[in-house]
């Protein structure tokens, strides 16, 4: 027995579930974006320093670390992204399948 696709889109737990993941993807979305555009800017105004060797006689600079921590920090959110999705978002969704199940549990046998 399927269920109707319609129903699980209109089902208020759904919606929560929806509502709830989007806001941390846009929260999360926002704050990279925002830390991006800080690298961005202190790169642009700090060319002088991002010129500046790190160490004596090395071909190595300053300006060079500016993308190694945008890299890290995105690897960083997509770890908590995956770390919050999977402590707290899977037991909402694993409750909203089970709810699902039952309903059409229920519905098959009501039919018989």
């Amino acid at each position: 027995m399927t269920t109707n696709i319609q129903s699980i889109i209109d089902h208020p737990e759904f919606r929560k579930l929806n509502r709830t993941r989007n806001l941390m993807i846009c929260g999360l979305t926002a704050a990279l974006l925002g830390l991006d555009l800080f690298c961005f800017m202190l790169m642009s105004t700090l060319s002088d320093f991002a010129a500046t060797p790190i160490a004596k006689g090395t071909n190595i600079n300053f300006g060079m670390l500016f993308p190694v921590l945008l890299i890290l920090s995105s690897v960083g959110v997509a770890s908590f992204y995956s770390w919050w999705a999977n402590t707290k978002l899977d037991d909402r969704r694993r409750k909203f399948l089970a709810t699902l199940a039952n309903n059409q549990d229920g519905a098959s046998n009501e039919r018989l």
